[in-house]
């Protein structure tokens, strides 16, 4: 699995790539799975400049499977874009984690948690972090800050087993302890729009160096803290419009405060 690069459009000298590590293409869990959804992430994705884009839908919902054959069939390649496998599983502490890795590890992971984490059924976290760690997947803490979602209530310990913490842009007023936590735990952050239509994408981007290439460099470039976090405004992106098939009822997310 190879990357292109993205030559960043500031000052830079050094070649870079942009990554998006949490969206979904299913706004409810019933919803069937959508070709033209996709398509219109990877759209978005192709016009900000993103090469790497992890569609972590949420372990749950109905047509998970059916995302991951289709992906899987392509290859995990759309139109110029090196698509991430991944997932959000909600632990039975009441927290949300985001996992990443190979197509084959994923495959495994059923069995590994006695089972997939389907309906109601919700792995204790620290059974999800032996099976992360048995196959290699990489595991970052979603939104952790979130009432109701909230990883405090979790062991120390347990959280520091976790590759990193997540800048949610739907959170962005705890930002700073967000931070503050990622720094008692010693643990590096990366960004993620948690887009649930094309239009969330870009509210923030994760710059990486140029060498990421796959998963193992993409969580080597994680650990050593190579990742920068971008804000809405410092990306440039003709204004797209909302998805067609989107609710006529779902009020649109507020980009990130300039």
């Amino acid at each position: 699995m190879k990357w292109g690069l993205y030559m960043a459009t500031t000052n830079e000298t050094t070649a870079t790539i942009l990554a998006e590590l949490h969206c979904h293409t299913q706004f409810f869990g019933w919803q069937h799975f959508s070709r033209r959804r996709l398509n219109s992430f990877l759209s978005r994705a192709r016009c900000l400049g993103v090469k790497a884009l992890a569609f972590t839908e949420h372990a749950n919902i109905k047509n998970y499977w059916k995302l991951f054959a289709f992906l899987e069939d392509s290859a995990w390649q759309r139109e110029g874009v090196t698509i991430l496998t991944g997932a959000e599983i909600t632990v039975q502490e009441g927290g949300d984690i985001l996992v990443y890795g190979s197509p084959s590890a994923f495959k495994e992971l059923p069995d590994r948690l006695g089972g997939w984490p389907a309906g109601r059924v919700r792995p204790p976290l620290e059974r999800l972090l032996e099976a992360a760690e048995a196959l290699d997947l990489m595991k970052v803490g979603a939104h952790p800050l979130r009432p109701r979602q909230s990883l405090l209530n979790i062991p120390r310990e347990l959280l520091r087993r976790l590759d990193a913490l997540e800048i949610n842009a739907r959170e962005t007023g705890r930002n700073r302890e967000v931070t503050a936590l990622a720094a008692e735990l010693r643990l590096p952050l990366v960004a993620g729009s948690d887009a649930h239509f094309s239009w969330h994408l870009g509210r923030v981007l994760n710059r990486l160096p140029g060498w990421v290439k796959d998963m193992p460099t993409l969580r080597q470039a994680v650990r050593s803290g190579q990742v920068e976090i971008l804000r809405h405004n410092e990306i440039v992106c003709p204004r797209q419009t909302a998805d067609l098939d989107a609710p006529s009822n779902y009020a649109r997310q507020p980009v990130l405060n300039k």
